[in-house]
């Protein structure tokens, strides 16, 4: 019975911390117009945009680096985001890309579009590989990694959700007793180790459950609109090995295997939230909302032969960009 109070409990907290992405059910609000309008702002400078890239001058036209690569993500994710979809599984890739600069880091809008196009087709190559009927981009995160001599390298972190799940976070129920997480699953693919019953190995564990329900708020959306990433930040790392200690998952000498219960479980699906939504106590920065978190299961090695088994919390946040959508 417990739990499921903590349930209800942990309802009522997402409901009130996720407020402000239920504002469009009032129109008269006056957070949600200023929203819409700095979002109509946003598209509009998008649509300039592409309509210069799709003129027929544009090979006289020139521009600035860092211009180009928040046009890149913001033209992306227009097209293709959607990370208000709730999925159960989740995919992320890294592709480099080069732009060539002049002396005053300015790229010609010839080059650009062949970039886009590029990008572009990546990203459907990318989904194409996923093995789901049902699947969609949540984010494409485009980044000016260096400049060397007249060359600008660029990468883009796409984060991939697939098999659509719906409705609120799912509660852990009672014979929901996992495996804390599975090292290597990130780095080697390894295979999740499952249930603590030594069932579902392959197909989840502990943080695997954690992230899949963090990726899916309690959210009903209930205007015709669609939220859309622009102006993305670099992820946000934090873990219990200090700041967050007791909060999330760390603790010496854990056993690789260690079995976190269903209460357990429920905990830090409960802290993990403040921590990622809670302007006063977690890490969300101000004017941002989340987009996606992913949880890398890792261990801290010491002298001693003895070891911190815990979780690596990699969280993405943007401007909330409201689009429209239209039957």
């Amino acid at each position: 019975m417990r739990k499921y109070i903590n349930f209800i409990l942990l309802t009522v907290l997402i409901l009130a911390t996720l407020s402000c992405r239920k504002e469009p059910a009032h129109q008269g609000d006056s957070t949600f117009n200023e929203q819409l309008k700095q979002s109509m702002k946003t598209i509009r400078m998008i649509e300039s945009f592409e309509s210069q890239l799709n003129g027929n001058y544009k090979s006289g036209q020139l521009v600035e680096i860092d211009s180009a690569v928040w046009y890149a993500e913001a033209m992306q994710n227009l097209a293709y985001a959607h990370p208000e979809i709730a999925f159960n599984d989740f995919v992320r890739t890294k592709t480099p890309y080069t732009l060539t600069i002049d002396q005053y880091q300015m790229v010609t809008m010839v080059d650009f579009d062949a970039m886009y196009d590029e990008m572009d087709a990546d990203l459907l190559a990318e989904l194409e590989l996923i093995p789901s009927e049902e699947k969609n981009l949540r984010f494409a995160d485009v980044r000016l990694d260096s400049i060397v001599s007249s060359t600008a390298y660029i990468s883009v972190v796409r984060a991939y959700g697939f098999k659509f799940i719906y409705g609120w976070y799912n509660p852990f129920d009672e014979d929901d007793d996992w495996l804390w997480g599975t090292l290597g699953q990130d780095d080697f693919n390894n295979p999740p180790l499952g249930k603590c019953d030594a069932t579902m190995q392959g197909v989840s564990d502990g943080s695997d459950e954690l992230e899949r329900r963090l990726n899916n708020p309690v959210i009903e959306f209930e205007q015709p609109f669609r939220f859309v990433p622009t102006s993305i930040g670099d992820p946000i790392d934090f873990h219990g090995l200090d700041v967050f200690f007791d909060r999330l998952y760390a603790g010496w000498e854990y056993p690789e295997n260690n079995c976190l219960t269903n209460d357990t479980l429920t905990y830090y699906l409960e802290e993990s939230h403040k921590i990622l939504h809670d302007l006063s106590e977690g890490v969300r920065p101000e004017g941002k909302h989340l987009y996606d978190v992913h949880i890398i299961d890792d261990l801290v090695y010491l002298p001693n032969n003895q070891g911190q088994y815990y979780h690596l919390y990699s969280a993405t946040y943007g401007i909330l960009t409201l689009v429209p959508i239209i039957d």
